[in-house]
């Protein structure tokens, strides 16, 4: 079985001996490494889709994904336990003027097979992170594609069948 069918298994049959591994990845060009985290005690090493190995720090977190469907976006919220503020330093070393966004990458391993990604890579962007004592929080959303705008302007002259929605 693929990675991706041992997942589907798990979600619909709930075998004994496997489960998800949810493994976020923190990046920015102005932070001093890519961390990547885990909710699993301990270290866990993990094999990217690109062949490189990595290890993953294992930190209280909680994973929300938005229940939204009126629109295509991606939306999760990530809870991280930061009691060393090292979050907080890293993301304030980031200049406020800065265009670039923290990129957060989401991906799920099958506990049995930590070399092949299950579920992911999802590329997210932080749009938002607050911190409080010990908590971190981000809320992450897939990066905006549409760069350019069509120059459309729907005015009651061209459209008079606008009228009738107001």
């Amino acid at each position: 079985m693929t990675p991706q069918e041992k997942y589907e298994n798990y979600l619909t049959n709930n075998p004994a001996g496997e489960r998800p591994i949810e493994i976020i990845e923190i990046s920015h060009s102005m932070i001093s490494k890519t961390y990547f985290v885990c909710k699993e005690p301990g270290e866990t090493v993990i094999k990217l889709e690109n062949g490189l190995v990595r290890t993953a720090i294992g930190v209280n977190m909680d994973i929300t994904r938005s229940s939204s469907s009126d629109n295509l976006d991606e939306k999760y919220t990530i809870n991280f336990s930061d009691t060393l503020g090292i979050l907080q330093e890293e993301f304030g070393s980031i200049p406020i003027d800065s265009s670039e966004r923290v990129k957060i990458t989401y991906r799920v391993y099958m506990s049995t097979d930590l070399e092949n990604v299950a579920l992911g890579p999802v590329v997210l962007e932080a749009a938002n992170a607050s911190f409080k004592i010990g908590l971190a929080t981000v809320d992450a959303q897939s990066p905006s594609l549409v760069s350019t705008r069509t120059g459309e302007i729907y005015t009651y002259e061209r459209f008079e069948c606008l009228k009738a929605f107001i």
